[in-house]
């Protein structure tokens, strides 16, 4: 669509694009903006072009089972910048696996049946780690033509896909992202060797976000600190000599403006800790569509305090942590009526074999059923 160009009335008639793994993405898109917001009709509407894009990749199947792109005009990604990628390609089968395990919610409520779908991933799980997996380097290699080289988005995507199994581990590929890809400005997109085949030695906040995801659904406080510390601190800091109060869409691998001159920066897709430091900091994640079902799980990433609030169709939901002095947890949620959650303790709590209080009377355990609208009131004390 154009830039300013007017809302369409119909959905477009085409069935390819240039950008795939931009297709795939939309479609997860949908899924998430069904599960935030409960919109049936929603639902409804797009699930027809959403079965569409999945029977289609379904389509593209090569021997091994793997989602192949025979034709590099539909290899272009948001790396347009380097050679683009075609075979059967890891970041665009992990992508196509994650669509698959994100849309079963959006389906069933535009009464679609998932069955099909879910025991394609079933099967797709099993051919990417049986045909993508390289041992030598504990990660998903780039492609089947590609063996030496890691990409961060497939391998983050793998992550957030629940692709690892058996022997393949989730510890493994984030240990590898780390070993391979880290540097003092953040992370790289692809390990060195990619640079003997024309990959730039660049950092993307946009495949970084994919990372910050998997390093929280993992609980991978070291890997989350570093992104969140390095590549997005020196953004947002004012002190930057290239700031400008916004998210850039390329870094170069000391810290600058990845595309010169030609850089985006102001870019959406840079915007991950955006969502992500509500998800998993304030710790407010939906469990059924629309937030009627939620939880409250916070990570800490060594922080002392945070506070903010989430808004549902319900109302908003609004969730206060803190540390004392003594390392005590002070827990704070208002939730809205008409809806439930579990309140789950923070991870990691600083001090262990204490009295855990919810509204001035003593509990235990590590988490807590709410009514919604009902006072939510935690406090940790030293035990006498």
């Amino acid at each position: 669509m154009k830039i300013q160009q007017k809302p369409r009335t119909s959905v477009i008639q085409a069935n390819r694009t240039g950008l795939i793994g931009y297709s795939f993405t939309l479609v997860t898109a949908m899924a998430e903006y069904y599960l935030m917001t409960g919109d049936v009709q929603f639902a409804k509407r797009w699930s027809p072009a959403i079965i569409k894009m999945l029977d289609w990749a379904h389509s593209q199947r090569d021997s091994a089972e793997l989602f192949n792109i025979t034709d590099p005009a539909l290899g272009g990604d948001w790396n347009y910048y380097d050679p683009v990628q075609f075979g059967a390609v890891a970041k665009f089968n992990t992508l196509y696996a994650y669509t698959l395990q994100q849309v079963p919610w959006i389906l069933e409520a535009g009464n679609v049946s998932t069955q099909t779908y879910a025991e394609r991933l079933v099967a797709f799980k099993i051919a990417i780690n049986v045909n993508l997996w390289s041992p030598k380097l504990q990660a998903y290699r780039l492609s089947n033509s590609v063996q030496d080289t890691l990409a961060q988005d497939a391998n983050a995507l793998a992550v957030l896909a629940n692709i690892p199994q058996g022997n393949i581990t989730v510890s493994a590929v984030l240990s590898t992202m780390s070993k391979e890809l880290f540097v003092p400005a953040g992370s790289l997109s692809f390990s060195n060797t990619s640079t003997s085949l024309g990959f730039k030695q660049s950092i993307s906040p946009y495949t970084s976000g994919y990372h910050l995801r998997a390093a929280f659904a993992a609980r991978d406080v070291a890997s989350a600190r570093h992104l969140l510390s390095t590549m997005w601190a020196s953004m947002a800091s004012p002190s930057n000599a290239n700031y400008t109060g916004c998210f850039w869409e390329t870094l170069s691998i000391t810290g600058g403006p990845g595309l010169g001159d030609g850089t985006s920066m102001c870019h959406a897709w840079a915007s991950t800790p955006t969502g992500e430091l509500s998800r998993n900091v304030l710790g407010i994640q939906a469990v059924s569509p629309g937030f009627a079902q939620w939880i409250i799980a916070p990570q800490t990433l060594q922080l002392k305090w945070a506070n903010g609030s989430h808004p549902t169709p319900y109302g908003s939901l609004i969730v206060s942590w803190a540390f004392d002095r003594q390392d005590n947890l002070s827990l704070n949620v208002t939730s809205p009526v008409g809806t439930n959650g579990t309140v789950h303790l923070p991870s990691p709590m600083r001090i262990l074999n204490t009295t855990i209080m919810i509204n001035q009377k003593s509990v235990s355990g590590s988490s807590f059923k709410v009514v919604g609208g009902e006072l939510f009131k935690l406090t940790q004390i030293a035990s006498i």
